[in-house]
């Protein structure tokens, strides 16, 4: 087929091509709409996503600080609780203290509401040493800021606060049995003794041999030289023309006269042998500054040594008697409980054979029955060398056999007898050896803070605060009825026995308290009778003298929270 005329073929050829585009431009003009919409689409996508994301970040932001709020509120709560056992302790009541301090409460504030609370737990197996803590813990709850329909925002805080045995304690000098000659029946010095310390008789007091009462108490480290003073409840029997109360450093009236003597029946004296009205001065040979026939009330804290609640009572085989049990606890059952070693808390580390503290084979049977060592077979305080320390390392009894010394440390429970055989030992430290049994010394024996040779050398400084050994004895001798025996020994420190001290064989020196709870004192020792004041810790001896310790508070310890 021909061209048509006057067209060329590559005429024809451009204008189909330039057709073509044209076809092509005409059908891309809806393109531009798509990519329109599409860009408006990835753009409301993002604005979407930054309304959500901000909003997101705002609600957040609105929780993290209600989550602080709640923190805060919990905390509070803590704090809460913290103020409640400090303003309550010590208290009134006996270690640990009083359980129901802390019940469950809630405080509401302008921001939210804590509800708080505190159990005071026993940790008996306690590495680090104390029995009982205090657990305290605060829910802290804050209104949840993002919508009525969410839970509220709640933050947990918690606390430990320890509750141990107080390490001191403070006493007035001269108001319990712990600075006395006590004897709840007679007190009997039979010996040429110089009572440089005051007496309290119950019943009888009785001066025989050569026995004088001094006028002063001779300084110590600690205090200066004072006064002295006795009180008898019954009669005061002076034997022999050597014996006197006051005058005894000096013939001064009335500056060598006892700052008070109370005699609340009559006097007997070498000049008038039968009893009558105490005939104060040179006719009785009795001096005092005040002298009257009454024990005024309150004189003296009068010592206490129950047993055995809240741990069962089994009768020991020496027949040991005691007197009703107060309301539960006992002073035994409390010391069965809480000593720093005892049948409760064994030896954390240990050498030699350190004393059983409860039963032959050493656990505890909540008994106090003198299962360990009964009367007969005694535990050796000073016999082969042994350590027992407990677990806090504040409790410890040693014996060195080398250097025959003993170290005590705290309060120490032996549910039975125990004795010394040592020739000369020495102690240092101080604190409690507590048992249910009795005690005693062997012939020439010595327990001193300060030994000179084989006896207690009392011309050296003692300082009671720092080293001072206690030994309360629960047993009696049912021949006898003494709790305490001491047989031409000496000793350095506190006595204190259910039944009898007896330390009336000649040749016995005993320095410090003698306190018969229930029975009688009887001292054969010459020379002079002095000691400072001993005022124990409550951590050794605070229950010898009327109530039982009231706890201390340790700072709080392990803080937490969620």
């Amino acid at each position: 087929m021909g061209h048509p005329a006057g067209m060329a073929p590559r005429t024809l050829l451009r204008r189909r091509v330039v057709s073509a585009w044209g076809r092509l431009l005409r059908e891309e003009e809806g393109v531009a709409l798509v990519l329109a919409i599409i860009s408006m689409l990835v753009l409301t996508i993002a604005l979407t996503t930054v309304l959500f994301m901000t909003a997101a970040g705002a609600r957040d932001a609105h929780r993290s600080n209600a989550g602080q709020k709640a923190s805060a509120l919990a905390e509070s709560g803590i704090n809460n609780a913290l103020a409640v056992l400090n303003a309550n302790y010590p208290g009134v009541t006996i270690y640990p203290g009083d359980s129901t301090l802390l019940p469950t409460r809630t405080t509401t504030y302008a921001t939210g509401s804590v509800t708080w609370s505190g159990t005071l737990v026993n940790v008996p197996t306690n590495p680090a040493g104390w029995k009982w803590q205090w657990e305290l813990a605060a829910l802290g709850n804050v209104k949840n800021p993002t919508g009525p329909t969410a839970g509220d925002v709640v933050r947990r805080a918690t606390a430990v606060v320890p509750v141990v045995i107080p390490d001191s304690t403070s006493v007035p000098p001269g108001t319990t049995s712990t600075d006395w000659i006590y004897g709840l029946n007679d007190v009997t010095f039979g010996q040429s003794v110089v009572v440089a310390a005051p007496v309290y008789a119950g019943h009888d007091l009785i001066l025989a041999n050569t026995s004088t009462i001094s006028e002063t108490i001779p300084a110590s480290l600690t205090r200066p030289a004072r006064p002295n003073r006795i009180a008898v409840g019954h009669n005061l029997s002076l034997v022999n023309p050597q014996n006197q109360v006051g005058h005894v450093n000096g013939t001064a009236d009335p500056a060598n006269d006892l700052a008070e003597i109370h005699v609340v029946n009559q006097c007997l004296s070498k000049n008038n042998p039968s009893p009558h009205a105490c005939a104060w001065g040179a006719t009785d040979k009795i001096w005092g500054v005040i002298h009257d026939n009454i024990i005024p009330p309150g004189y003296l804290t009068t010592p206490t040594l129950t047993c055995c609640s809240p741990i069962a009572w089994a009768a020991p085989a020496d027949g040991a008697s005691h007197p009703a049990s107060p309301p539960s606890p006992s002073y035994m059952g409390f010391w069965y409980l809480n000593a720093g070693l005892g049948p409760k808390t064994p030896c954390a580390t240990s050498s030699g054979t350190p004393p059983r503290f409860d039963t032959v084979s050493g656990t505890p049977d909540n008994t106090i029955n003198q299962s360990a060592y009964l009367a007969g077979s005694p535990f050796d305080l000073t016999g082969a060398s042994y350590s027992c320390t407990s677990a806090d390392g504040q409790t410890k009894l040693a014996w060195d056999s080398t250097s025959r010394t003993l170290t005590i440390k705290g309060t120490v429970f032996i549910d039975g007898s125990a004795r010394s055989t040592s020739g000369n030992a020495k102690y240092v430290g101080k604190g409690t050896i507590i048992l249910s049994g009795r005690y005693s010394m062997d012939n020439n024996t010595a327990l001193c803070v300060n030994l000179s040779g084989s006896t207690c050398d009392t011309s050296a400084p003692w300082d009671a605060d720092t080293t001072a050994l206690a030994i309360v004895a629960d047993g009696i001798d049912p021949s006898t009825g003494n709790s305490v025996d001491i047989k031409k020994g000496n000793y350095q420190g506190l006595l204190l026995g259910n039944g009898n001290i007896d330390g009336s064989v000649s040749g016995t020196l005993i320095f410090g308290p003698m306190v018969s709870v229930y029975g009688s004192v009887n001292a054969g020792q010459s020379g002079t009778l002095q000691f400072p004041p001993i005022t124990f810790a409550g951590s050794g001896t605070d229950g010898l003298t009327g109530p039982l310790p009231l706890p201390r508070l340790l700072p709080p310890i392990q803080f937490g929270g969620g």
